[in-house]
């Protein structure tokens, strides 16, 4: 598995635009007055709940400056200059105790946050992340605005959560509460196993998934791509409830990709190294999704390849490394495709990567440079090789139409050669006779091969099943024809097989014989 050490990613503010400022509804400020009397009756809210024991605690100063300022409620005045002076959760609290005593309508501005617009109201002089994180101080998320110079300034770290908000000093040290929050909301269905929170399929998941450590946890969460969503950014819900200098350093995030190497541990791509942190910066961000990130991730193992400088194959999910002949195994080839296979890949000089792919496909990404050397190694005739590959270049015939035509070209000159050249042929007799030649030239395999891939109609189907009979080869294949088709069939493979078996001079005679039981009603000239 390939492990990536968590990029450092520091507090930025929220970018934020004021625009269109009015009164709010009954009910927007009946909630800011509420919120803002609660502060009035007690600063102590302000306090996070300490999660560590710290030599000296951060907020000892904090507390008695927000005494202080409790103590000046019934003062206007003083809080006026409270809330202009001061640090900035001690103008932030003088700003609430102002709108608590006030009683006329409250005017309301906008602001454009990354997750959405937020309203808040001016009072005092301060950030207007401070006025949005005590105006909001209901929300876990907004509420940590409040305490960003503090954070920052004594590199302490915040957790926030539906229940209020803690502190653990310098290090840190998630919540296991929180966690439970945000995963229970997070739309995930995960259990417990093994100090790990898991989707159902990871207990013996291989291929690709997402895995987020929380350190000081010692937590993990593991996702498979079946489970991830397209729209969730697991590692944002978990960072957007904490605030720190350092948030990243206490994640760490491991990827594994979707390809299986017959290597094992030894696998090229898994030990390649390949730069990550344009991928993880616009995960980091919320810019991409888990699924998306997983996505993008295999993406980029793939594209690395091009950079180690050496041949390996990939078809679909799985690496071969540079076994050409379990590659070749793979795709599943014809006697003549392999050997043109072997011969194109000996000379590839970079990697192959395959979603799906057919012989035929990847003798076409080398047949404009060597389809001439491919052709050869089939026929073993370089003249006669050269002349086909020139003479076919423009015809769009594929690379496997064109070596099996090479292959009976070269066969034509013995036992080709010997067969008489029939005229006066209609589809079904050109069907027949092609049957025949490639039988002759290039044996069952082939043969079978060509007769899968034509006739539509009844009366070639027919025939392809006597073929097929005549051939010992319709074991399995019975449900491609119908009764009738079948039955014909069984009639016709007398005269399939007399065909097949026919000495040249016979050849001629055993075509006519076939059209005539098919009822094709051609003769041969």
């Amino acid at each position: 598995m390939i492990y990536l050490r968590q990029i450092s990613t520091p507090v930025k503010k929220p970018r934020m635009r004021r625009f269109g400022i009015g009164t709010g509804t009954k009910i927007q400020q009946a909630n800011l007055r509420k919120l803002a009397n609660k502060m009035a009756d007690n600063p102590k809210m302000l306090i996070p709940k300490c999660q560590s024991e710290c030599a000296k605690c951060a907020f000892d100063k904090t507390l008695v400056k927000l005494q202080k300022v409790h103590s000046m409620r019934n003062n206007p005045n003083a809080l006026k200059k409270l809330a202009a002076s001061g640090k900035q959760l001690e103008r932030g609290y003088a700003a609430m105790l102002i709108l608590a005593a006030e009683t006329t309508p409250i005017m309301f501005a906008n602001a454009r946050l990354p997750s959405g617009d937020v309203s808040y109201t001016m009072r005092g002089k301060m950030k207007k992340e401070t006025l949005i994180g005590m105006q909001h101080f209901d929300d876990p998320i907004l509420r940590l605005l409040a305490y960003s110079e503090i954070a920052l300034k004594k590199d302490i770290h915040l957790y926030s959560s539906n229940d209020g908000i803690s502190c653990s000093g310098r290090k840190p040290k998630y919540p296991p509460g929180l966690l439970s929050e945000i995963l229970r909301a997070s739309g995930y269905s995960l259990r417990k196993s093994q100090g790990a929170y898991q989707c159902e399929h990871m207990s013996e998941h291989e291929g690709q998934s997402l895995n987020i450590e929380i350190i000081s946890m010692s937590q993990s969460i593991q996702l498979c791509k079946v489970c991830t969503s397209r729209k969730a950014n697991l590692y944002t819900e978990l960072t957007g409830r904490v605030l720190a200098k350092n948030i990243g350093a206490d994640f760490d995030i491991s990827l594994e990709h979707d390809l299986k190497c017959i290597s094992g541990d030894g696998c090229t791509v898994s030990n390649a190294g390949f730069n990550t942190s344009d991928l993880m910066s616009q995960y980091q961000l919320g810019a991409i999704s888990d699924r998306e990130l997983l996505d993008k991730y295999s993406q980029l193992a793939r594209e690395s390849l091009a950079d180690l400088g050496k041949p390996i194959f990939v078809l679909g999910n799985t690496c071969y490394e540079d076994d050409t002949q379990a590659f070749i195994k793979a795709l599943n080839p014809s006697e003549i495709e392999e050997i043109a296979l072997k011969r194109v890949l000996k000379a590839a000089p970079e990697p192959i990567v395959l979603d799906t792919a057919t012989p035929n496909a990847v003798l076409s990404l080398f047949w404009d440079k060597i389809g001439a050397s491919a052709i050869n190694a089939v026929i073993d005739d370089k003249e006669l090789a050269k002349k086909i590959y020139q003479e076919t270049r423009d015809s769009g015939k594929t690379p496997a139409q064109i070596l099996r035509d090479a292959k009976i070209q070269a066969k034509s000159k013995n036992v080709l050669n010997a067969l008489p050249t029939l005229k006066g042929l209609g589809k079904m007799g050109k069907h027949v006779d092609e049957v025949a030649r490639t039988f002759k030239a290039m044996g069952k395999e082939e043969t079978i091969r060509l007769i899968d891939k034509t006739g539509k109609e009844t009366k070639i189907k027919s025939t392809n099943c006597g073929f097929l009979k005549a051939l010992g080869a319709i074991k399995g294949k019975e449900w491609q024809f119908t009764k009738e088709e079948l039955d014909y069939g069984e009639y016709l493979s007398e005269f399939t097989k007399a065909l097949l078996n026919s000495e040249p001079e016979d050849y001629k005679d055993a075509v006519q014989n076939l059209l005539t039981a098919s009822g094709s009603g051609e003769t041969v000239s």
